[in-house]
């Protein structure tokens, strides 16, 4: 289990894009909760759930680096504002 305090590239992305939480779970079909989980690295990702992110977020994220958080923690993420097509309604 992880550092329950760990600052993901995923949450660091997910802020940096302006989305919340509740945003990026409805699209991709998950609770908030539950996403709140992996960015917090409470939960690990499952592969499939890694691919939707990864996907959500136009790559800007790889799915290894959302599966193994920890080997990437000292990173920040680096992002433009890079909006998702069903975003822009």
């Amino acid at each position: 289990m992880h550092n329950s305090y760990m600052n993901t590239l995923l949450k660091q992305l997910r802020i940096q894009s302006n989305r919340t939480l509740r945003k990026v779970a409805d699209s991709i079909g998950i609770h908030p909760a539950h996403l709140s989980r992996v960015e917090r690295g409470q939960l690990q990702a499952s592969p499939d759930l890694a691919e939707k992110l990864a996907n959500y977020f136009d790559r800007a994220i790889t799915e290894e680096q959302i599966l193994y958080p920890s080997r990437f923690s000292g990173r920040r993420a680096n992002v433009k504002d890079r909006r998702h097509p069903k975003d822009a309604a």
